[in-house]
């Protein structure tokens, strides 16, 4: 039997960021999405309660500084987060301990009984 070492390699992720597009005309904000090529997860606009539409959309960070220079006053851009440092910050939540490796059962026998190996009693 091969063993095989696994080499864990950190990659530098470009940022992705979120950001939230607002607009009173449906329509314009659809143009925009599709001419900007955006990245809306397959999600549509939808309605808020003051009348206006909103779509999210995730793009990179050239994208986004081009979209900030660009503001019109149809368009409400609003810059969330990067979702890559935030997945990264995450990972930090997670536990490099095997939980399982103290867990003992709470109904356990002390002393168990083996039985089904072929053997008759």
């Amino acid at each position: 039997m091969k063993v095989y070492k696994i080499k864990y390699i950190t990659t530098v992720m470009e940022p992705v960021w979120k950001i939230k597009i607002r607009s009173k005309d449906k329509k314009a904000l659809i143009d925009y999405i599709f001419n900007e090529r955006l990245d809306t997860s397959c999600g549509g606009p939808k309605k808020l309660g003051d009348g206006t539409y909103e779509i999210e959309a995730y793009t990179k960070d050239k994208q986004k500084n081009a979209m900030i220079s660009r503001k019109s006053n149809l368009l409400d851009i609003e810059i969330h987060e990067d979702l890559m440092q935030s997945a990264v910050k995450k990972q930090d939540d997670i536990s490099k301990e095997n939980r399982y490796s103290k867990a003992k059962s709470k109904d356990a026998d002390p002393n168990p009984m083996v039985k089904g190996f072929g053997v008759k009693e």
